[in-house]
């Protein structure tokens, strides 16, 4: 008995390996070339996806750390920044608030935000701000803690992209802000 349609199937699936082989190496071209271009800029978006950016409240400050290269948070090449967050107009942004000893109350009245930061919880805030300018953050009391009358926490500045870009390629690494602390 002879099966003529079985011949076929390893021809078959050596075209179906060979064309799934092709668009995994078109497909990570893309994403290395278009989706992430090589740029010195240490921040890589890919459309469609929020700008990530951590604020943690520590000693009765804002750190904000932006992911690096890698668009991870938390790892090496991280940029961070003291009491000031900047952020490009006309982006997703979510904001991942920690706190490292109180809680604190990330509120921004100009801009209609407010969540809180609490130790070993996280919370987040998603926004977009099409509107450039600067922004106070303001200290919300809690515990009974207040700052002196016109002291804020910090500002939020909005920037177009490309001076965005420009302003987040001088801040410091995570890996230079961690050496200088553990001397």
């Amino acid at each position: 008995m002879s099966f003529p349609h079985l011949r076929s199937r390893p021809i078959l699936l050596t075209t179906l390996a060979v064309t799934c082989m092709a668009l995994g190496t078109l497909g990570h071209f893309l994403w290395q070339h278009v989706a992430r271009p090589a740029d010195s800029s240490h921040w890589h978006r890919v459309p469609g996806t929020p700008l990530r950016v951590e604020a943690r409240g520590s000693g009765r400050a804002w750190r904000f750390t932006y992911s690096g290269r890698d668009g991870v948070l938390g790892t090496g090449d991280d940029r961070v920044s003291d009491n000031h967050l900047r952020l490009p107009a006309g982006v997703d942004v979510v904001i991942q608030l920690r706190s490292d000893d109180f809680i604190y109350v990330f509120s921004c009245p100009g801009l209609k935000l407010k969540e809180i930061a609490v130790p070993d919880l996280e919370f987040s805030i998603a926004f977009r701000v099409d509107r450039r300018g600067d922004y106070d953050l303001v200290m919300d009391p809690m515990c009974g803690f207040q700052l002196p009358p016109g002291e804020t926490m910090g500002t939020l500045g909005v920037a177009s992209e490309t001076d965005f870009r420009l302003w987040l390629r001088d801040r410091t690494n995570l890996i230079t802000v961690h050496n200088k602390t553990s001397q």
